[in-house]
């Protein structure tokens, strides 16, 4: 049985805490809600909070069943001849084996997994921010501008670092290119 991922699942934990904190102040929202909010985080869009729910947990659901789980099953699915490598010396070592394949697969579905922790965290936000500007009195507010510019750098700073991650984790390891250079 494969071992299921810590990101994933860690992913998916985030995003059904998202949507559940979501149902559990849905009823204390009134029925038109600030839904969108300008660079100072002031309201500058209304909306009605059953659109807002709906749109909130069925695009990031949407996201988070591709990535999470559309993305690997295709990842399985995807002949080898099709997979894209920054150099063919890359593609030819990674697809020589069904170990080095299915390694390169898992390296794929893990960075989706870990992009979604600060997709899923932005999610989050957005419901609490949505709670405390609609609320009066609400039971818990947090700094808007400063924590969304913190999750907004951290989802930069994993896709960079992922990306880069990536290309590292699919070197061709040196051993190998010593013997590639003896056998010519």
């Amino acid at each position: 049985m494969k071992q299921i991922s810590p990101f994933r699942i860690l992913a998916a934990i985030i995003y059904l805490a998202a949507a559940a904190y979501l149902i559990a102040i849905y009823p204390m929202l009134p029925e038109r809600i600030a839904v969108h909010y300008n660079a100072a985080g002031e309201p500058d869009g209304w909306g009605g909070k059953l659109t807002f729910t709906l749109l909130i947990c069925g695009i990031f659901g949407a996201i988070n069943v591709w990535l999470l789980f559309g993305v690997p099953a295709m990842f399985r699915l995807l002949p080898a001849r099709w997979m894209n490598f920054p150099t063919r010396r890359q593609k030819e070592y990674w697809t020589a084996t069904p170990q080095r394949l299915a390694r390169v697969r898992g390296i794929a579905v893990d960075f989706m997994s870990v992009l979604m922790i600060p997709m899923n965290l932005l999610m989050l936000m957005i419901v609490q921010v949505t709670y405390q500007t609609n609320v009066p009195n609400p039971a818990m507010t947090i700094p808007f501008t400063p924590v969304m510019r913190t999750i907004t750098a951290l989802l930069l700073v994993v896709a960079v670092g992922g990306t880069v991650w990536m290309f590292l984790a699919l070197r061709v390891p040196r051993d190998t290119e010593a013997e590639n250079s003896a056998a010519t």
